[in-house]
């Protein structure tokens, strides 16, 4: 099957076409489709959030300066760190796991009184980690020494960005010369776990090792963040009632402290929308801690996929009509849809603006080749079915629509006769290809020279040696200026034909009408007896005005092109009915006076026998009566007749004394009788029209038992004619006797035949036989 659809050029043009398509997309569109392909992933995100079960992350509590906090809270921005210091006291009073900041306390406070405060803080608890900002590939924006000193660990709070300023990755570290400096959620999840987070190391900075934390990696340490949180997922506690000590135990949480109030500028865009960034860093650490990390599948597997869906897409195509294929194409984009999102519920995604754009451009692919092929065949079979193939001019058909449309609209025309002088002395000189040759060379000459001189004109294949010309122009002058030079050129022309070069000379006859209302079928009428007249003189050139109708002609109204095309196919449906009747009727004829010589050869044959004249036709006759007793189709009965009349004709091969031997026949002059129905269908086999007579003949002496000859067929093995042509032959031969034996009366005929009933015939065709004998015998 596959094979049978390469083979396909509707399958195999739109497939090669595809792959180029391909190319381009993957080689040549530089980067113009990556925001779509971005945009694509982010889709499936949402999708994927939207859909999934309802998650939140119960390890993870943000304590956020968010509008509230502003608003209660009478501190300026950014606030003193001797108040961080109270928020931190009232958060460790609760009993976290640890507490992040999202926020980098870089440099000495104007007072340093509050630095100390929150000094002694840090002091008091080891479970405190502090961000920083990676400004530069080698430089940090980094917290106090002091702050550094003190606290559990410090991580870098950087998120990179895809080139339309969207944070879908999250950086896990970053390798500088030797050493590896890992991010604020990495090194809170390697405590949260147990591990110390100023142990834990990278392997050629493809992965972070440990037991109990193992975070898939690219060398660069960036990964794709599995967004499943928003703040509604998040148990987000005010700053302000942490403050006032009103809020909910934290114990063994992990608490992260950051800012979601718009105006402090730390929101950024990601694919559930704009987030702010102690969000982000929650989506981040909750990722690592769940291990619910996101796998992105290469090209080396989505591409596989798109070459067989592809090929799918295309198939369905080739096979069904444009409503049929469309609504399968797109159950399959749609089938593959739910499985991408079942995957991306796995946690696996893959380029899917990619693979859906590339499907798609199958199926418009292969649509549009399909149409442009069917646009090209119409337009192919339109100029097949207007166009004469030797010449390339209209047929005479098409060239009269043309003329009537153009006598409508301008009346001062002229219609141009052009034929081969001479032309019957050409056809005795050259073969039908030469002639072909010519007459094309002909028309090139004649439209080559005429589209320099004239806009409008088109052409046509008159007869077998002559043309049509329509020149809308009212130049009379021009138009026989013209024609005279070409009649002067073209005997100064010699063509090639066939390694022959032939000189030729043109009949020219030009009608002129200024008639309003004239018909087209009058025009070619009377320009084509003008032609005729010409062509019994000596001269070259006649003019005349076409002054009245000669002939009354009804006018095809034909709208356009395709109206012709009905008609068009109509005549020539017609034409070719004509031509297959005469046909019929010529092979009918052929095969009556094959079937005339070939009886009389038969009687010719019994004529020599007193006991065998008119054998055949006393056979033919009742075969043909027990068929149609028994309701076989008229063609049928006609069969079993004519092979009743031809079926002895092998006996013309047998010696005569075998025929005309008064006593019984030997062993092996039986032998030879019983090969006359073989000897009989080879004599007929160059015959074709006998064809179907051959099983009738061949069989007629098949015994109903299987014991007869040549092969030994039984019962409805041996062919309906046979078994009807059997039953007629042994009547006849037994009511007429042999040589050696005298005939039986008909009753006495019927009984042998009755004995021999179910053995040696069908029963079924005995007993017609006796109803037929009492009817008509």
């Amino acid at each position: 099957m596959i094979v049978r659809f390469w083979q396909d050029k509707n399958f195999t043009y739109p497939f090669i076409c595809w792959l180029l398509f391909i190319c381009w997309y993957e080689f040549f569109s530089l980067g113009a489709f990556n925001s779509f392909i971005l945009q694509g992933k982010d889709l499936f995100t949402l999708l994927n959030y939207s859909l999934e079960k309802s998650t939140s992350s119960s390890e993870v509590t943000i304590v956020a300066i968010d509008e509230g906090s502003l608003s209660k809270i009478d501190f300026k921005w950014p606030w003193k760190r001797s108040l961080f210091a109270e928020l931190l006291r009232k958060i460790e009073s609760s009993h976290p796991k640890v507490v992040g900041f999202d926020f980098v306390f870089s440099g000495e406070s104007p007072n340093k009184e509050d630095d100390q405060k929150f000094i002694g803080v840090l002091k008091d608890f080891d479970n405190i980690f502090l961000a920083y900002y990676w400004q530069t590939k080698n430089k940090k924006l980094l917290p106090l020494e002091e702050f550094r000193a003190l606290a559990r660990s410090i991580g870098f709070v950087n998120k990179p960005r895809d080139f339309d300023g969207v944070i879908r990755k999250t950086r896990i570290f970053i390798r500088s010369k030797e050493n590896f400096y890992f991010s604020l959620e990495t090194k809170i999840a390697s405590f949260f776990q147990g591990i110390n987070p100023e142990i834990i190391k990278g392997e050629e900075g493809l992965r972070i090792l440990e037991r109990r934390l193992f975070l898939p990696s690219s060398r660069e340490g960036i990964i794709s963040l599995n967004y499943s949180l928003l703040p509604k997922d998040l148990e987000i506690i005010p700053a302000y009632r942490v403050l006032e000590g009103n809020f909910p135990s934290l114990k063994d949480k992990i608490v992260l402290v950051g800012s979601t109030a718009s105006i402090l500028h730390d929101e950024h865009p990601t694919p559930l929308g704009n987030l702010p960034g102690v969000v982000i860093l929650a989506n981040s650490l909750d990722m690592i801690l769940k291990k619910n990390y996101l796998f992105s599948l290469g090209a080396h597997f989505y591409y596989p996929l798109i070459l067989l869906l592809g090929v799918l897409v295309l198939g369905i195509n080739r096979t069904y009509s444009f409503f049929k294929n469309s609504l399968l194409t797109f159950s399959v984009i749609l089938f593959t849809f739910i499985v991408l999102l079942y995957l991306r519920f796995r946690n696996i995604e893959l380029d899917y603006f990619t693979l859906f754009f590339l499907l798609f451009g199958g199926y418009a692919i292969s649509n549009i080749y399909k149409y442009s092929y069917l646009i090209f065949i119409t337009n192919k079979i339109k100029n097949l079915a207007i166009t004469e193939p030797t010449s390339g001019f209209y047929t005479l058909r098409y060239f009269s629509l043309r003329l009537g449309e153009e006598l409508r609209m301008n009346n001062r025309i002229f219609l141009i006769g052009v034929a081969l002088a001479d032309f019957r002395k050409l056809t005795k000189e050259c073969g039908i290809e030469e002639i072909n040759s010519l007459l094309k060379s002909v028309s090139n000459f004649l439209k080559i020279n005429l589209e320099k001189r004239f806009k409008r004109l088109f052409f046509s294949r008159l007869g077998e040696d002559s043309f049509l010309v329509y020149i809308g122009d009212k130049r009379k002058d021009k138009v026989k200026e013209v024609f005279n030079y070409l009649l002067a050129r073209i005997k100064d022309t010699n063509f090639e034909v066939r390694d022959k070069l032939l000189s030729i000379s043109l009949k020219v006859a030009i009608v002129s009408n200024s008639l309003k209302n004239t018909s087209a079928g009058g025009l070619i009428y009377f320009t084509r007896n003008l032609l005729q007249e010409l062509r019994s003189k000596e001269d070259f050139f006649i003019y005349r005005e076409f002054k009245e109708e000669v002939v009354k002609n009804k006018e095809l109204l034909l709208k356009d092109t395709f109206d012709f095309l009905i008609y068009d196919l109509g005549a020539r449906n017609k034409e070719l009915e004509e031509s297959l009747e005469r046909v019929k009727r010529a092979q009918k004829k052929t095969e009556e006076t094959y079937f005339e010589v070939i009886f009389s050869l038969i009687k010719a044959l019994e004529e020599k026998d007193t006991y065998t004249q008119g054998h055949s036709e006393r056979v033919a006759r009742y075969a043909k009566a027990i068929a149609e007793e028994a309701g076989l189709s008229e063609e049928e009965c006609e069969d079993i007749y004519k092979a009743g009349l031809l079926h002895d004709i092998g006996k013309i091969g047998l010696p005569e004394y075998i025929l005309h031997k008064k006593e019984k026949l030997t062993p092996e002059e039986i032998g030879l009788i019983r090969k006359h129905e073989i000897m009989s269908v080879e004599i007929l086999k160059p015959i074709k029209a006998f064809k179907k007579l051959f099983p009738i003949i061949l069989h007629h002496h098949e015994r109903f038992d299987g014991t007869g000859y040549p092969y030994g067929l039984a019962g409805d093995m041996i062919p309906r004619g046979a078994q009807i042509l059997a039953v007629a032959d042994s009547f006849d031969a037994i009511t007429s006797g042999r040589g050696y034996k005298k005939g039986l009366q008909v009753e006495e005929a019927l009984k042998e035949l009755e004995k021999n009933s179910g053995s040696q015939f069908n029963p079924f065709y005995v007993e017609i036989l006796k109803r037929v004998v009492k009817k008509k015998f």
